[in-house]
């Protein structure tokens, strides 16, 4: 311990002499560790940790598919119809939930506004196992259209629209003009799974102000359309995957054989098993991977630079540390003089980079691609800052090595003889290595961010088809008690168009059932009227739009009307 505390006062008055090195050394390491930390934090937050669910593992989501459609429609969400014959038939699962996403207008909890409301079975608060802060979960029984209708609010909505109040559980609240009474409220930033509807990804949110139960009829359900749905279970204990898949298709033969009988058309169905987590995060992880390969490179890169640069300044201290060998140091005290100067900058450069990493991903979080799912869980935590303290460490090394190396292996005696006139050729060849390995790593980063960026660029330049300059988007959701009916809902939205179509400055004015670019919405498959039946019919995706629309988006029509 009396040698260490030397060697750190040595390397402290060494440093501050070289100063200018010292700045350089630690800013390099400052930004190029912040880089690796703050990327290492995505795939961790994203990739690494796991879902928020007791026992995650047990957890797939499942997925139809029509073999008639496969080649187009890999998969499809699931049909209510056929889910209920799954929950009630299958023996792999504990238990199983559909679930979809719906826009509502809240009413009589302050201004009225648009929310986000998970509609769901029962059960799955069963399947994750979702805890509650105040009250109850939701209940199989909840679904039953002749119970009272009854909600699970979120921590915000509690908190910011109801003012925390802890007897809020029975109190009624009103989602698109229908009354549900409050059972509980979930905790603080709590997440659920939200699959895609027509994708095969998913991401998990905390965006939402209310969960209610699905309250239906399946009479008004098809038993081949109406794919609308993502479904969640929890595998048995024992249970794979591949049980899963198997025990599934063979449900979807008995639902595919009611379906023939009740439709008298030709229908094939399977079903896609797949583990919960993979869904989420599947659709990412080669990019991640990719971009913390590409931190790792840059890594590299200034290793290779700091270690050239700290060997220039050990060629020029030759003779202090010869002098020091002379006075009875010996070679392994003067090699880690070396080691401990690196670690001392690499200390001071982890630091610095825990700070740039923090203010990166605060920017990150608010920043980052609507597709890139877990954006919340992306924080700095120990996991985190072991891989920031080992990936410092290793840095230390890979910078010290070389220098090290060089020192323990020169012949000091012959530099005090030389009177400071040694020949260094074998160093100038380390060095021109160093700056080889340099140019190698960088010229190879920039020709796959070249290419990165061309691909992007040809993005942004592709003809989207419509004109996004000056267009305004509003969202309407009507309530089902004061719209019950078509009449009325098709009324209010004229009324709208009307009183927003004279505004100054607005040229044109439409209604559209999914706005340009938001992914397939409505799929159905094309007949002929002379061939109500076809095996090789054709599928498409479809929207409903006033007369207005193809003016209000700068979209042109080049023939027809």
């Amino acid at each position: 311990m009396r040698e260490l505390v030397h060697d750190l006062r040595d390397t402290w008055r060494g440093l501050r002499r070289d100063r200018l090195y010292s700045v350089a050394v630690v800013g390099t390491l400052a930004l190029t560790l912040g880089a690796s930390i703050a990327v290492f934090s995505i795939v961790n937050g994203v990739l690494l940790r796991p879902l928020g669910y007791p026992e995650p593992q047990s957890l797939v989501s499942i997925r139809e598919i029509l073999p008639g459609i496969h080649d187009r429609y890999p998969t499809l969400p699931v049909t209510m119809r056929h889910f209920e014959i799954w929950r009630d038939r299958a023996t792999v699962f504990t238990s199983m939930a559909a679930m979809d996403w719906r826009t509502s207008t809240l009413t009589g909890a302050g201004e009225a506004t648009q929310v986000v409301v998970l509609r769901t079975s029962g059960t799955l608060f069963d399947v994750l196992r979702i805890p509650t802060a105040l009250g109850r979960g939701l209940t199989r029984d909840d679904e039953n259209r002749e119970r009272p209708a009854v909600t699970v609010i979120s921590d915000q909505l509690w908190r910011e629209r109801l003012g925390g109040d802890p007897a809020v559980i029975g109190r009624p609240l009103t989602l698109n003009g229908a009354q549900f009474t409050i059972v509980g409220v979930i905790p603080r930033g709590y997440s659920l799974p939200r699959l895609q509807p027509l994708g095969e990804s998913g991401s998990v949110t905390n965006d939402f102000a209310a969960i209610v139960p699905f309250r239906i009829s399946l009479a008004r359900f098809d038993w081949m359309g109406q794919f609308n749905y993502g479904v969640v279970a929890r595998l048995k204990p024992g249970a794979t995957v591949q049980h899963a898949r198997a025990e599934m298709n063979v449900l979807q033969g008995a639902v595919a054989e009611i379906a023939r009988r009740e439709t008298r058309a030709p229908a094939g169905l399977l079903a896609w098993v797949m583990p919960l987590e993979e869904t989420i995060v599947g659709p990412v992880r080669r990019g991640l991977l990719l971009l913390l390969g590409a931190i790792g490179g840059l890594l590299l890169i200034a290793c290779a630079n700091l270690a050239n640069l700290t060997l220039t300044r050990t060629i020029g201290r030759i003779r202090e540390s010869a002098v020091r060998g002379a006075l009875g140091a010996s070679r392994w005290r003067l090699v880690r003089g070396v080691v401990v100067d690196q670690i001392v900058l690499a200390v001071a450069g982890g630091a610095l980079g825990v700070a740039v990493a923090q203010t990166a991903l605060r920017v990150f979080v608010t920043t980052a691609p609507i597709g890139l799912p877990r954006v919340q869980d992306v924080s700095i935590d120990a996991r985190v800052l072991v891989f920031g303290a080992a990936t410092a460490l290793l840095a230390a090394v890979a910078v010290a090595l070389v220098p090290a190396w060089r020192i323990g292996r020169g012949d000091l005696e012959s530099v005090l003889r030389s009177r400071g006139r040694t020949s260094e050729r074998g160093a100038v060849r380390i060095r021109s290595l160093l700056l080889t390995t340099q140019i190698a790593l960088s010229v190879m980063l920039l020709v796959v961010s070249g290419l990165f960026v061309s691909s992007l660029t040809r993005l942004l330049r592709a003809e989207s088809g419509f004109t996004s300059e000056g267009a305004v988007t509003i969202e309407v959701a009507p309530g089902s008690t004061t719209y019950p009916d078509t009449k009325q809902r098709a009324a209010l939205y004229d009324r709208i168009y009307e009183s927003v179509r004279p505004m100054p400055g607005v040229i044109a004015a439409a209604w559209t059932s999914a706005l340009p670019l938001t992914g397939e919405t409505f799929v159905d498959v094309i007949l002929r009227p002379d061939r109500p039946v076809s095996p090789d019919a054709r599928s498409a995706n479809y929207r409903f739009i006033s007369p207005e629309y193809f003016h209000a988006v700068g979209m042109p029509i080049l023939q027809g009307r």
